[in-house]
């Protein structure tokens, strides 16, 4: 093929073309630029479906990232939620040294104590997919904003388990510098001597140092860790649906719920009136409303909220999810450990216990 070209412009030389040897060298630059753009096109090209072939395999990873941390946060929430009963008793004063004593030995030792176990968040793949966000597919645009607000979650919930940390540390060190007992009594490697108990009990009971730090702790529990993890957790699963729905390109995308983690019929659902139930004599009970609380594959829903600013119910323009964690307790889109219980009348009733001489309810009508 070179020897073609070359032969042609010998004799258009030597026949003194010029004019035509000028148009024929113009075509021949002009033929060569094309063949570079072509293969720059190509090599474009090659580049593109690494990229994106790159892309597809970070977002598989990604959704296994995902996963794993929902199943993290679920276990810390189930952490909290053994202590949260005791603890709420025992900041309400309805439980007594005798009850504590009566208890078996690792929730004496564990259930009243500031303790604090942090979700543990994988962020590996997660931090690929933020440096290289501007080459998500563009069937997932949507998603920058979502990715970088769960990006602000996670700095945000390592920022309160550094202040939850500094309450735990703060009562940990009062009680190593300030009571004798302190160091044997949490050692894992020593037979547990119930006799020996009582400076614990009166450490817990009417220490005031202590009552303040349980107080602050709970509190931060309550309306920080909890309310993180379920902020984040609904996020999670957004961010799942819309990535499986691309990977798998299923029309709606649907995310299947992983089955460890799915609402086991223990007769939630329906209809519930919803009342503040005070308890000091004279006061009269504060309606707030109805919840309908419906199962959808394997979760528990509902379209209302609580408002606890306002104390009323609002209806949401959508779902919020009840988190189950056992046959007897559920976790509210608000952060409140909602215990399954039966009222006087014998109704299935879910019940959150205040300390200040009042409950709030949510009893099921039908």
């Amino acid at each position: 093929m070179f020897r073609f070209f070359r032969k042609i412009r010998h004799n258009l030389l030597v026949e003194n073309k010029v004019s035509r040897y000028l148009l024929y060298a113009l075509g021949e630059i002009v033929l060569i630029v094309i063949g570079i753009m072509i293969a720059l096109q190509l090599d474009n090209y090659n580049e593109e479906r690494k990229k994106e072939a790159a892309m597809v395999l970070n977002l598989k990873e990604f959704k296994s990232e995902l996963e794993s941390n929902l199943n993290n946060s679920t276990g810390i929430l189930r952490f909290y939620s053994n202590r949260d009963s005791l603890i709420r008793q025992h900041l309400c004063r309805t439980i007594s040294k005798d009850d504590i004593k009566s208890m078996r030995d690792l929730q004496i030792q564990w259930a009243l104590s500031i303790s604090w176990f942090t979700a543990s968040y994988d962020r590996v793949i997660f931090d690929k997919i933020l440096t290289d966000i501007e080459n998500l597919p563009d069937e997932l645009q949507d998603l920058k904003e979502e990715l970088r607000i769960l990006d602000g979650q996670y700095e945000e919930m390592d920022g309160n388990y550094e202040r939850y940390g500094k309450i735990a540390s703060g009562e940990y060190e009062y009680r190593i510098n300030n009571l004798p007992w302190s160091r044997m009594m949490w050692r894992w490697d020593l037979p547990f001597d119930r006799e020996k108990y009582d400076p614990v009990l009166d450490y817990l009971f009417e220490d005031v140092h202590y009552q303040n730090h349980l107080f602050q702790y709970w509190n931060y529990v309550s309306r920080g860790i909890v309310t993180d993890i379920l902020d984040t957790r609904s996020l999670t699963l957004d961010l799942l649906e819309s990535i499986t729905g691309y990977l798998e390109s299923s029309e709606p995308p649907l995310y299947r719920f992983p089955e460890t983690l799915r609402y086991k019929q223990i007769d939630v659902t329906g209809t519930y009136r919803t009342f503040r139930k005070y308890l000091n004599e004279g006061e009269r009970n504060l309606e707030l409303g109805e919840y309908i609380l419906f199962e959808e594959d394997g979760r528990l829903f509902s379209f209302t909220r609580y408002d606890p600013g306002e104390d009323k119910n609002y209806q949401s323009e959508e779902k919020v999810e009840w988190v189950v964690l056992n046959p007897r307790l559920v976790i509210s889109p608000s952060g409140w450990f909602m215990h399954l219980v039966e009222d006087d009348a014998g109704q299935a009733t879910l019940e959150y216990a205040a300390c200040n001489n009042r409950n709030f309810y949510l009893t099921k009508v039908k």
